[in-house]
Parts: C-alpha cells; sequence; structure tokens
C-alpha cells in the first residue's frame, strides 16, 4: 500500500491504486503517508478515472470522515456524475452536517442536474437529505399475508451498520422459524456493512434495505468469500420481474409501481424500503448472503468485531484454521444446512433497519418490536 501511496496516480499505475484503495479499506488501514497520499490524489481529481475517483472517495468516506472537506467539496462543486457528485455530497453531509449543509446541496443538485426523478442515485440522494420517515408497523411486513406461501428471511440492522444485525426465516407457511434446541427464533447473526460505509443505493455501499429475491445456493470463486456455499440474492433491474417474483407476475418491465405492489399499504410511502430497488435500477448487482475467509483480526477493536466488512453483501462469521485451512466454526453454514433441510429454493430475503440505537441487534429487540414474534416463539 504505502509503495503505490507514495506515488502520485497516473495512467501507468491507476489499478494498482485502486487496489490499494480497497485494501486500505478492507484492512482500516490509515497512516500519515496514506493520508497525504489520498488528499494529493482527490486535489488531482480531474486528472483521474472515473473509477479510481470512486475508490478514493469510498476509502476517504470509510477511513477519513472529516480529512478531506476542501478536497471533496471541489469535487462536489465540478463533477457532473452523478454518483461522484452523490458520495462526494454524501461526505460532506455527514461531517458537516446541518440544514444549510442540505439546503447546500439540494440546490446543486438541481443546478447541475435536469433529469433528477429519472437517475436512482440522485433520487434516493436527493430524499435522503431530508428527515427519515418513521418505520411502518413490523407486524404489516412480517404477516403471512405478505408474500403469502412464500418463505422469506428478515435481516434486521440498526439505521448504523457498525453494528451486527440477525437473520431470521418465515417458512411458506407462514410460521417462523423455531430452534428446537432451545424454544427461540432460529437466527444467525449477519453484517451488512460494506468497507466503505456508504448507503445501499451505490455500488460498494452497504447492503441494500429492501426486497431481494433468493436465486439458489451456489459456491464461489472468491478467495476472501471462501468454499462455503453462499446464497445469491437479486434486486429489481438485475432479473426480470418474472424471475424476480419466481413467475408469480408476467410483467417484463421494472416499476416502482410492480415494486411497491407486494407492499402492505402502510409502507407504500417508507422510502428506505425501496433502497434495493434504486440500487437495482442503478445498476448495482451481485449481492450475497456468504461466509467469509478474511481474518476478524482486522476489525478488532471495531463494533462489528468478530464479523468482517465486504463490499456490500451479507457476511456471517466463519473462522478457519491457520494451519490446515479446515471450517473451525461457520454460520453460514447453519443457513446452508437450514436452505437445504427445508428445501427453500424460490424465496425472498427482506432487509430492515429497526431504530437508530448503538448496539448488534438481539432477539429481545425484535420481541418487543413484534407482537408476531413475541407470540411464535411463545413469549408475552
Amino acid at each position: 500500500i504505502l509503495e503505490t501511496i507514495k506515488e502520485p496516480p497516473d495512467t501507468h499505475n491507476m489499478e494498482t491504486w485502486q487496489s490499494a484503495c480497497w485494501a486500505m479499506g478492507l484492512s482500516g488501514y490509515r497512516d500519515d503517508i496514506t493520508e497525504k497520499g489520498i488528499r494529493d490524489a482527490l486535489g488531482r481529481f480531474d486528472t483521474l478515472d472515473p473509477s479510481l475517483l470512486r475508490a478514493l472517495l469510498e476509502v476517504s468516506y470509510g477511513l477519513y470522515p472529516r480529512e478531506f472537506i476542501p478536497e471533496i467539496r471541489n469535487v462536489l462543486y465540478h463533477t457532473h456524475d452523478p454518483k461522484l457528485f452523490a458520495m462526494a455530497g454524501l461526505y460532506l453531509n455527514r461531517t458537516d452536517f446541518s440544514l444549510e449543509t442540505a439546503i447546500e446541496i439540494r440546490d446543486l443538485i438541481i443546478k447541475k442536474f435536469s433529469n433528477i426523478p429519472e437517475n436512482p442515485i440522485l433520487e434516493m440522494f436527493r430524499a435522503e437529505l431530508h428527515f427519515r420517515p418513521d418505520r411502518p408497523p413490523l407486524d404489516l411486513i412480517l404477516s403471512a399475508d405478505f408474500l403469502p406461501g412464500s418463505a422469506v428471511f428478515y435481516t434486521f440492522f440498526r439505521q448504523s451498520r457498525d453494528y451486527s444485525g440477525i437473520t431470521i426465516l418465515r417458512k411458506s407457511d407462514g410460521q417462523f422459524m423455531i430452534d428446537k434446541k432451545n424454544g427461540e427464533l432460529w437466527r444467525i447473526p449477519h453484517l451488512g456493512r460494506s468497507n466503505s460505509g456508504l448507503p445501499g443505493y451505490l455500488t460498494n455501499g452497504n447492503t441494500p434495505e429492501g426486497l431481494f429475491s433468493v436465486r439458489g445456493i451456489s459456491v464461489s470463486d472468491n478467495v476472501f468469500i471462501g468454499p462455503t456455499p453462499v446464497v445469491e440474492l437479486a434486486m429489481p433491474g438485475e432479473i426480470s420481474p418474472m424471475e424476480f417474483f419466481h413467475g408469480a407476475v408476467e410483467d417484463t418491465v421494472w416499476t416502482r409501481q410492480l415494486y411497491m405492489s407486494v407492499l402492505p399499504r402502510h409502507w407504500f410511502q417508507y422510502l428506505p424500503v425501496y433502497t434495493t430497488y434504486y440500487a437495482g435500477m442503478a445498476g448495482r448487482c451481485e449481492i450475497a448472503a456468504h461466509g467469509t475467509t478474511i481474518t476478524p483480526e482486522f476489525s478488532a477493536g471495531k463494533p462489528w468485531f468478530p464479523l468482517t466488512p465486504s463490499l456490500g453483501c451479507l457476511t456471517a462469521l466463519e473462522l478457519w484454521d491457520g494451519k490446515t485451512g479446515g471450517r473451525i466454526f461457520s454460520e453460514q453454514m447453519k443457513l446452508i444446512n437450514l436452505m437445504k433441510k427445508e428445501k427453500i429454493k424460490k424465496a425472498y430475503w427482506m432487509v430492515i433497519e429497526l431504530d437508530d440505537k448503538k448496539s448488534s441487534v438481539g432477539q429481545a429487540d425484535l420481541i418487543r418490536a413484534s407482537r408476531i414474534l413475541r407470540q411464535q416463539s411463545g413469549q408475552n
């Protein structure tokens, strides 16, 4: 990393710079040399390939939340790329969160872009500058009336993805899976944080909130994911409506209304649950629920330890023997074994953010929030 960062980015080393940014994000590595290198690179942003500038903005958002305000403000005012504009605006809005900053950025959006409703990234970013709406009742989305007859995995996170969430399963009969060993809800912890921590509608951002289609189980050739099977997920726009809804609709063109049509009525206007829709429309793809070969040591001291961030997938804890390479522990295999035992193939996966508490999500949070879960888990 250090040797790459010491040399300014140019046409001959763009790829190594991108790799260095990814490695810094993965490992959480930062020091005076990397800070200076990134600052200098951002200062010459107009000479950089857009893909490298995206990588620089990602690592800046993830590791340097306050250090590059002048440089990123310059990007905001001079770029006409919607994705780069949103990334720069998100950095500044988080660093200097105020009504004045939000108004400044909203005015710039209108000034720079004439097709905001047609651009999914700008549409979500502009909405995000407003206050977050109150979440509708959970029971409406947990009910057997939501996607009736289909198995649905639910993953619940905090609004801050620095904290782990938990995943539970509603079976096709509308009942939630219970662990026979303890009589509690079947569940596994998941992390939905990306290396950058950017919102889910951006490529390499956090796992988007909203509805996914479960496509099946496969094995990845990514060395950081490892040999444990993964659950392939798809967003609207990534596959056709007919594929997404497992043949339940005949539509060939995605619309917001089609996605909305499967939601409970009180969830229609809850914008966060549309993040998967807008992420898919923006071209985001290849999100999965998977294990990891990345050592938890990279996450030491972080709120999400011992889980590890990814590029936006749902990651489960796995531990490996450093000598034999064998798997010691795997929450991912617990998920895969359940899917095979229950013969789950055509299913859905819903990601929901509960609240803004600064702690990992536990079963007690779900029991408090849902009458359905209290009843089905035998707790009153």
